[in-house]
């Protein structure tokens, strides 16, 4: 595996655990889902790149470079419509039309015995990967991919400069940092593709794409998905532990193991991880239940206060006193200091 292929191995990881925090969400939104479509697209991308780096066989490099032209022509779109959900823009009915019927022109070229005039073919051109080597009509698939990338770029600068609410300004900024990082990775992928030896750095922009998409969605709040983060956070910790401290065992300790077992050492690990197997889901329920409790605790107070009110007002008859009641209760519990 070169050095290239590993850092497709690595980004479609990290692509692959924002998906998770998406889809993990109990409650689906079109927002989550728009969203979650653009991830496995990408995810799509990279895994077609990691194949290219990876195999040796033209044939299966033919195949997902059919896979990589397929996210790269829907990935845009995809993308357009989850800014729709989010109100940054409104989608026409007119402009769905064109770009669907763009969408469909290059997915249809791209499968159809017609690919030749718009992918001559797949060839090792680098040492580290296969690539497509392209014919005329590619050039407007990237003009199509490059319209919609400068519309979304415009899209949320114009929304930055005329929002009045600060987090969903900085909600949107950090959205338009990690498209604009994740747009100059295209890009290097696209001059390979036409012979400009770009560094490839593509993947490691995926990452960092990756990394900033989490830190907003963690840390502003940009899809709701805390509660689906710590699921997954403490998922990976405890499973790690679970497969990891066997492993841990058998490769660090392995002489002291032989030499008081013999040939029968492998079975200690081996029953520890079953073991560990058999308590990993008790830690983990208990530690989610614990940890829930904690985010909770100040939203679950507020519903029992509020309880307690609706308890209160149907024993108040009088209008004046139902209303400083609700007014002092609110006041209370939520803090309001000015």
């Amino acid at each position: 595996m070169n050095i290239y292929a590993f850092s497709s191995l690595v980004a479609a990881i990290f692509v692959f655990f924002i998906l998770l925090l998406v889809l993990l969400k109990a409650n689906w939104q079109k927002v989550r889902l728009l969203f979650g479509a653009f991830l496995f697209v990408l995810l799509c991308w990279i895994i077609s790149c990691f194949v290219q780096s990876y195999t040796s066989k033209s044939t299966e490099a033919i195949f997902w470079d059919k896979i990589l032209y397929l996210s790269i022509t829907w990935a845009p779109l995809i993308y357009l419509y989850f800014m729709d959900s989010l109100k940054i823009i409104l989608l026409r009915r007119k402009m769905k039309f064109t770009l669907w019927l763009f969408a469909v022109f290059f997915t249809i070229l791209n499968l159809s015995s017609w690919r030749h005039l718009f992918i001559k073919g797949v060839i090792k051109r680098y040492p580290f990967r296969f690539i497509a080597l392209p014919n005329f009509l590619w050039f407007f698939l990237i003009v199509y991919f490059s319209l919609i990338g400068l519309g979304i770029i415009y899209l949320y600068i114009n929304f930055i400069r005329q929002t009045k609410y600060a987090l969903r300004r900085t909600q949107v900024q950090y959205l338009l940092i990690s498209f604009l990082i994740l747009s100059v990775g295209a890009y290097l992928y696209f001059g390979l593709v036409v012979n400009i030896r770009t560094p490839p750095l593509d993947n490691l922009l995926v990452v960092i794409f990756s990394i900033i998409t989490t830190y907003a969605i963690s840390r502003y709040h940009l899809l709701d998905i805390k509660l689906a983060f710590v699921r997954v956070a403490l998922f990976i910790i405890v499973y790690l532990l679970v497969l990891g401290l066997p492993f841990a065992l058998g490769v660090f300790y392995n002489i002291i193991l032989v030499g008081k077992f013999g040939s029968k050492w492998w079975m200690i690990p081996l029953v520890l991880m079953a073991m560990l197997a058999t308590i990993g889901p008790f830690i983990y329920q208990y530690l989610r239940v614990k940890t829930e409790e904690f985010l909770l605790a100040e939203q679950r107070r507020y519903q029992r206060t509020l309880r307690e009110l609706s308890k209160t007002m149907m024993r108040i008859r009088d209008l004046e006193h139902l209303v400083k009641a609700v007014l002092l209760t609110v006041v209370n519990t939520v803090k309001v200091s000015h």
